[in-house]
This record gives C-alpha cells, sequence and structure tokens, in this order.
C-alpha cells in the first residue's frame, strides 16, 4: 500500500491519495448512491471519520482511495458474507451479527426522479433529521449519500408514483426525535399550456430512536 498525504502550511491534514491492491467486486450494489467497491466505500468511511459533524461530500478532508493492481475481475456472484459466521448476508434485514439495526421507512407520493436534475447533481432527495431541544430547530444528520439510507421510487398508473426512504440506523444513531423527508420535482400541464416543473417536499411525522 501507498499513501501520499496532504497537509497545508500549517500541517493540518488536507486529504489523502491511498494505492492499494483490490478486489473490485467484492462488495454489493444494495446502495445506488455509494461507488459499490471497497474504493468508494472507503472513501466514505475516512472522510466521515475526518469530518466530523459534516454531511458526506461537504467536509474539507477528501480521501481518494485507487487500485494499483486488480485481482480477480469475476463477478461476485455468490454475494457477501458475515466474516464471523461464513453465512450469507440478509442484505435487506440487516441480519448479519456485526452491524446493522432497526430500519425506519417512510412511503411518500412522489414524482418521477428524472423531473430532478438539481437533486442528481447538486442537492439530494431524502434527509434524516434530528431535533434540537435546546435551539428548537431540526438538525440534518443524513442525505441521499449517505450510507445509511437509501431511496426508491415505484412508478404508478396515471401518473401517479410513490417514494420510499429507508434509514437503516447505525448503532451510533444519537437517542431523539427524528423525522424524514423527501424532495422532489412534478411535473405541470395545464391545457393548452407548456408543461412546468415545480420543486415540493414532503415531511414525515417525527419518530423516536431510543437505546436498546
Amino acid at each position: 500500500m501507498i499513501i501520499l498525504k496532504m497537509v497545508d502550511l500549517n500541517g493540518v491534514d488536507l486529504g489523502l491519495i491511498s494505492w492499494f491492491a483490490i478486489h473490485p467486486v467484492s462488495m454489493n450494489n444494495t446502495n445506488h448512491l455509494v461507488n459499490s467497491d471497497n474504493m468508494g466505500y472507503a472513501s466514505y468511511l475516512f472522510e466521515q471519520e475526518k469530518n466530523k459533524g459534516y454531511l458526506p461530500g461537504q467536509g474539507p478532508y477528501v480521501a481518494a482511495f485507487a487500485s494499483s493492481n486488480l485481482g480477480d475481475v469475476s463477478p461476485n456472484i455468490l454475494g457477501p458474507h458475515c466474516v464471523n459466521t461464513g453465512d450469507s448476508c440478509d442484505n435487506a434485514n440487516s441480519s448479519c451479527p456485526i452491524g446493522g439495526g432497526e430500519v425506519a421507512e417512510v412511503i411518500f407520493v412522489g414524482a418521477n426522479p428524472k423531473n430532478s436534475a438539481e437533486n442528481q447533481t447538486h442537492q439530494t432527495f431524502l434527509t434524516v433529521e434530528k431535533y434540537e431541544a435546546t435551539s428548537a430547530t431540526w438538525r440534518i444528520v443524513h442525505n441521499d449519500a449517505s450510507w445509511e439510507t437509501r431511496f426508491y421510487w415505484h412508478k404508478g398508473l396515471l401518473g401517479h408514483s410513490n417514494a420510499t426512504i429507508q434509514w437503516h440506523i447505525p448503532g451510533t444513531a444519537q437517542p431523539g426525535i427524528y423525522r424524514m423527508r423527501y424532495f422532489g420535482h412534478h411535473r405541470k400541464q395545464d391545457f393548452l399550456k407548456p408543461a412546468v416543473i415545480l420543486p415540493f417536499e414532503s415531511t414525515s411525522s417525527a419518530f423516536e430512536v431510543v437505546t436498546s
């Protein structure tokens, strides 16, 4: 492994580039918003560790992981396995003995994600927010770039659709009151008028996360 560390003139860490041999298909693709190989997840975890209090991709520290040489590139047809038991992971239910937990799920009336070009690039389709009693405000703790969140769009009939948002609550989540929000754009077509794209947002009921 080769690591190039970058610091500023005051010795404060700016980022790193790491080159190492890798098996490029050893991770599953259940999260469609994070690179589904080791390198994407390694960057996510390292940046979250260095950028405390920041959402993914918004902190000052940048971690880049590159492959020095690739290992077996054959398809990972057997799926991921739990390292401590050897059994296949039940990804949908997070049943591995280490990691995973309860899942909070909300279904919203939705709209085609293709209408939301800005959400696909600079914004987010969802947020998980924690209520701060001291300031009586909601603080964003996760967005659609977070490993713990999932966003599914389900096309229906006659232009109707639903959006499902899941939060796989990590063991590190602080107890408290939470909510989930959905951001989208819908296409409005009036008779004999050009279609317009309009933004909208929806908010779930508040729910409580407690220690087990």
